[in-house]
């Protein structure tokens, strides 16, 4: 497999990726009698039965003082031990243990971190069914309140949708943690990492059999989102992670009978509910290299068809390798006009095909075997992304999306 080592480099490139493992100034040791009256009122399931409202009026917010007495001592015969978390509740979740046991969880390695917020992997230390997390920190503290208000509200957001989803195809929340000073989210950790890396590794390898695949999740899931009302805004390769490492998944026979999910969509910071009937946003977000012209041109917007938008960039990144938009290889804009540049091919719709680039006309006719265009496998994913990346008034939304024929032949969805 070839790896490419100019693919996608334009994408995010404030985003810092795998790095050192952290000093943490603090861990939270293992349960007392205070924290498990902590835990309670702020786990999922008690936010659940009270509805969204612990998550949207912050009621299960403590001062700051009692919070670090509770949930911040730290331990100085395991400092890598992250904290206790008790998972799950009555009502049902996916891990049910019980609450008086004490879970702890140590700090494999960073996987990533950025303004505010820092997401690591951490393994339980004891024998349990649930081997590995991943758990997402956020820090309130920072030298703009603005940016502290605005990381808060997001973390707050992400909380509050995740609660009030169910799909195969979302990730699965399991606890929180939330105070004035930090946040605390646990997720299910996918050994899969994300699409972004194996795109970047793989891609030259994958099929039109595994890209119909998972793209074909990434709309159901997406479809799912937008019929709760709730426009994604940041979809993009590097929140899409996958269940199971690529190497496992290419040895995988007849894929789109394949039952378990393969794909989850995750961080919905960005995430935002809309009126039923017109699907408006006004305000702008997410990253520039998926977003739609409208969002570019500053206008209020269907935020369905706008994340639609963003399949299409996701789709033939997945195919080509790079970003539609961006100089054809082997130039390159300069880096002081670059997003001019890129804005201006994007505005005029002006990109190419250099992989899956479709055969000439010329040839095609001169060929002895007449069904030779219709064995370009290639031709359905490449017509997809033409009728999504198009002027809003006609792109599709996700529900039609589902209907495209090549979304039903590349995977058998029951539930």
């Amino acid at each position: 497999m070839n790896q490419n080592k100019n693919f996608l480099g334009k994408i995010d490139q404030n985003q810092q990726r795998l790095g050192e493992k952290p000093k943490l100034l603090r861990s939270i040791n293992s349960l007392n009698t205070s924290t498990r009256n902590l835990s309670k009122e702020t786990s999922i399931g008690e936010s659940k039965v009270q509805g969204d409202k612990s998550a949207s009026s912050c009621s299960h917010v403590f001062e700051p003082k009692q919070f670090w007495e509770v949930a911040s001592v730290l331990h100085p015969s395991n400092q890598k031990t992250f904290y206790s978390l008790p998972v799950g509740s009555e009502t049902g979740f996916v891990y049910k243990i019980d609450l008086q046991s004490e879970l702890n969880w140590i700090l494999t390695k960073q996987l990533s971190s950025g303004l505010n917020r820092e997401v690591f992997l951490v393994t339980n230390s004891k024998t349990s069914s649930i081997g590995h997390l991943v758990i997402k920190k956020l820090s309130c503290v920072s030298k703009s309140q603005r940016l502290a208000s605005y990381a808060f509200k997001g973390f707050q957001q992400e909380i509050r949708v995740l609660c009030s989803l169910r799909h195969r195809g979302i990730v699965h929340l399991i606890n929180y943690y939330l105070s004035p000073l930090n946040g605390f989210l646990a997720e299910s950790f996918y050994e899969g990492g994300d699409l972004y890396e194996c795109t970047k590794y793989f891609y030259t390898d994958f099929s039109p059999e595994f890209v119909g695949r998972i793209f074909a999740e990434i709309v159901h899931a997406v479809a799912y989102l937008h019929d709760q009302l709730l426009v994604h805004r940041d979809l993009k390769l590097e929140n899409i992670l996958l269940t199971k490492k690529y190497e496992d998944l290419r040895e995988v026979k007849g894929l789109q009978f394949y039952q378990l999910p393969l794909i989850k969509v995750s961080d919905f910071e960005f995430s935002k509910f809309v009126d039923k009937e017109s699907h408006i946003v006004q305000s702008e977000c997410g990253s520039q290299e998926y977003s739609a012209p409208e969002i570019y041109m500053g206008l209020a917007h269907d935020g369905f068809k706008a994340d639609c938008w963003s399949l299409g960039i996701l789709l033939f990144s997945m195919i080509e390798g790079r970003l539609p938009f961006d100089a054809i290889p082997p130039f390159e804009d300069p880096p002081d006009i670059r997003i001019k540049r890129y804005v201006q091919r994007l505005v005029r719709l002006t990109y190419n095909w250099i992989r899956c680039k479709p055969p000439k006309k010329q040839e095609h006719e001169l060929s002895d075997n007449s069904a030779s265009y219709s064995l370009d496998l290639w031709i359905e994913a490449r017509d997809l992304v033409q009728s999504l990346l198009v002027h809003r008034d006609h792109r599709p939304y996700s529900q039609e999306i589902l209907k495209n024929s090549w979304i039903r032949n590349s995977f058998s969805c029951n539930s």
